[in-house]
């Protein structure tokens, strides 16, 4: 199955959504999903570095009820495979489970439910809580699965930051693969999300907005018609660096 189907993200309502996926060979992925709630969703425009933007997001969205970032994640859970399951995490001042690991329909019915809250960006406890979602069969992570976090965010993070990277690394030795979307015309600290990413060719990646974000997500092919990830991720990374976004 394609990694922008496994991801995890930051988005514009400061929510971490996890997700469960099945691949083609039976073996499940979960993936985790975190959102920088700073990001604008009014933005109409797009636009993205070579070597920053990426994958995936899942559901038909009701486009007055929810905001661009939550609309994202519902279009990536709908180019998904069926037996994903998906949860959450609201990220503020304070990183908090909105829900656990479900079927992305409950999920999406879920991400609607989801109110911005004020604060600062506590990436660091967010990442600490990803990894506790993924070890913990109480949530209803499944043994064995890939791990895969996908961040979004217009910035670095500004609570206890020296222990962002640190919390990364804990994910990664874990077994989880990071990618990371910064969001907006100019992204602070892109440093640290760099560093965030597992890789800077595959891992890292750049929108304009949320629009922007939404119209990559536009662009991945639903997993049913999906021949492998590798050449979705071409396919997508070339349609960007091409200047289309």
């Amino acid at each position: 199955m394609s990694r922008i189907e496994q991801s995890w993200t930051y988005l514009d309502v400061r929510i971490s959504a996890y997700s469960n996926i099945k691949d083609h060979k039976q073996q499940t992925s979960d993936a985790l999903f975190h959102s920088d709630r700073r990001l604008s969703p009014e933005k109409t425009t797009t636009r993205s570095l070579r070597h920053h933007l990426h994958h995936r997001f899942l559901k038909l969205y009701q486009p007055r009820r929810v905001p661009q970032g939550i609309k994202a994640i519902q279009m990536l859970i709908d180019k998904g495979a069926p037996e994903t399951l998906h949860a959450a995490i609201t990220v503020a001042s304070r990183a908090h489970p909105a829900f656990t690991f479900t079927s992305g329909e409950r999920a999406n019915e879920m991400l609607e439910k989801l109110q911005r809250t004020g604060g600062k960006t506590n990436m660091q406890e967010a990442l600490e809580k990803s990894l506790q979602m993924f070890q913990d069969p109480r949530t209803g992570a499944r043994v064995g699965s890939f791990r895969r976090v996908l961040i979004a965010t217009d910035g670095q993070s500004n609570i206890k930051q020296d222990k962002t990277l640190w919390k990364a690394m804990d994910l990664k030795l874990n077994g989880a693969e990071i990618f990371v979307m910064g969001v907006g015309e100019y992204v602070d600290g892109i440093d640290e999300l760099a560093h965030l990413a597992s890789t800077l060719d595959a891992h890292l990646y750049r929108a304009g907005d949320m629009q922007g974000f939404i119209e990559v997500v536009k662009l991945i092919t639903p997993v049913s018609y999906r021949r492998n990830w590798v050449a979705e991720v071409m396919r997508l990374r070339q349609t960007v660096i091409v200047g289309r976004y």
